[in-house]
């Protein structure tokens, strides 16, 4: 009897999991312009609590992030990705993290 209830619970408690809502969104990151940048907003972004998926496509200059919105919003998405040193849609990237960043990845296409 303990052992169906368990497994009861284990099965209600997987179900709850993989339905809680999920959202996307786009956002535009121009200043991303190599893989070495796209595997740096990556890693950083999805240690996040609540991002579960994030793509790069840095030919394009865009980042699409998959995430669930009680755990995190798309400005907090946006603010972690402008603290790394590239721009996210309005969000200005942070100079003083632009500067740390590699020689080869300090391009700016703003500028070009």
């Amino acid at each position: 009897m303990r052992t169906l209830f368990a497994l009861v619970l284990i099965l209600l408690t997987s179900f709850t999991l993989k339905a809680q809502q999920t959202a996307k969104i786009t956002i535009n990151t121009p200043t991303v312009h190599c893989e070495e940048c796209k595997n740096r907003i990556i890693k950083y972004v999805g240690r996040e609590l609540g991002v579960q998926k994030v793509e790069v496509d840095w030919r394009k200059g865009i980042t699409k992030v998959q995430y669930i919105p009680h755990r995190i919003n798309p400005e907090t998405i946006r603010v972690n990705i402008a603290n790394l040193g590239y721009d996210a849609d309005d969000e200005e990237r942070l100079e003083e993290a632009f500067k740390k960043l590699p020689k080869a990845c300090q391009i700016d296409r703003k500028k070009e």
